[in-house]
């Protein structure tokens, strides 16, 4: 994934109310960033031996990682950005040969709890190498293997198969979902490797890995008067926006204020983390203006500048004024205000509404007995 600098302008909320509108520069990342481990696209120039930063080659068995396209006559699009990398076995008589790389892991997976990762393979029919006079291809069928761990790699082995696939047959890029639940300890690094189906038949084998995220869980997040909300068993609530986490939001609801990207990350009452994250807009010249009909009173529901004029005025049905109203709207974002009408007789009225220099006229204001 490609980082790039930028400036914008970011809100920060504490306790549901906005604290200060201000404009910052940040570090972005393509999507919602570098979430699970330094570099979850693989991104890095093609290289030979060498997996791309975040990555480290666990140098057992006399192999190492290449950042792809271009290496080993492979020529593959990425499933996503610009690189990936390739992990081969070998078929040998004594040793097993295979290559494995490790990250370090942003948040640990911790034990009991489980995630659900998605992670793009590929099989190759074109991967070739050259041995003395032969030319090799690595185009058989392997299996994939995640594992956990917190020491040096060369002990990875005696920790924590945490999942694999079954046998893989896929030539192009085919997106799994892997689902992990540590059950010895907290995890605080991932090792990636290929294995042979047969450990007694070893074969040349090679896989591309690209494009490691969380699964994202659509449609958990709802807009609720002027906020959006989390169903109420969600746990250890994070918020972010655009990216970037709103600091102190762990309540089950954040204020509708800009448009954007919005991200949950929270725990379901199985421990297992859930990512969300929907881009929302709002209307923010939107009035809602209710109980209508009504009979004594009137609350309009708006969004607001701070400091600025409220104007609200209504006419009968003939055109003659029977309601005024001024105030100064008292902060920014979701306001609400009360208007008392019981000294209007029953009948049919027009409100206009006006908001600094923005005019809204709505007709048909029903006031009954």
């Amino acid at each position: 994934m490609k980082n790039r600098y930028f400036c914008s302008e970011m809100l920060f909320w504490k306790s549901n109310k906005v604290i200060i509108l201000a404009l910052f520069c940040t570090l972005s990342i393509q999507s919602l960033g570098q979430i699970i481990t330094q570099n979850d696209g693989f991104e890095g120039p093609p290289q030979i031996h060498i997996p791309p930063d975040g990555w480290v080659n666990c140098h057992l068995h006399n192999s190492t990682v290449d950042t792809q396209p271009g290496i080993f006559n492979n020529q593959k699009p990425p499933s996503q950005g610009n690189s990936y990398i390739s992990m081969v076995t070998r078929e040998t008589d004594v040793l097993p040969s295979f290559e494995s790389a490790w990250s370090k892991l942003v948040l640990p997976f911790e034990q009991g709890k489980c995630y659900t990762l998605k992670i793009d393979l590929s099989l190759s029919k074109e991967f070739m190498a050259k041995q003395f006079a032969d030319e090799i291809y690595f185009d058989k069928p392997c299996k994939f293997q995640i594992f956990g761990f917190n020491a040096n790699c060369s002990h990875y082995l005696s920790a924590e198969l945490l999942w694999e696939t079954d046998t893989l047959t896929n030539y192009d890029w085919e997106t799994f979902e892997v689902f992990i639940q540590p059950e010895l300890m907290d995890v605080g690094k991932l090792l990636l490797r290929p294995y042979y189906l047969d450990e007694e038949d070893r074969t040349y084998s090679v896989v591309f890995v690209d494009n490691l995220s969380y699964k994202n869980t659509p449609n958990v997040i709802q807009e609720n008067d002027f906020s959006y909300t989390l169903p109420d068993w969600a746990e250890d609530i994070e918020w972010y926006f655009n990216g970037t986490l709103l600091e102190g939001e762990n309540g089950h609801s954040v204020p509708l204020l800009l448009d954007g990207l919005y991200e949950a990350r929270f725990y379901d009452e199985s421990g297992c983390l859930i990512m969300t994250s929907e881009y929302l807009t709002f209307d923010h010249d939107a009035i809602e203006i209710y109980p209508n009909p009504t009979k004594e009173e009137l609350m309009i529901k708006f969004f607001g500048e701070k400091g600025e004029q409220l104007y609200v005025v209504m006419h009968d049905a003939i055109g003659k004024k029977v309601f005024e109203h001024h105030s100064i709207i008292p902060e920014f974002g979701n306001n609400f205000t009360k208007l008392s009408l019981v000294h209007l007789a029953p009948g049919t009225y027009t409100i206009q509404i006006n908001r600094g220099n923005q005019k809204v006229d709505f007709s048909k204001i029903v006031i009954h007995q």
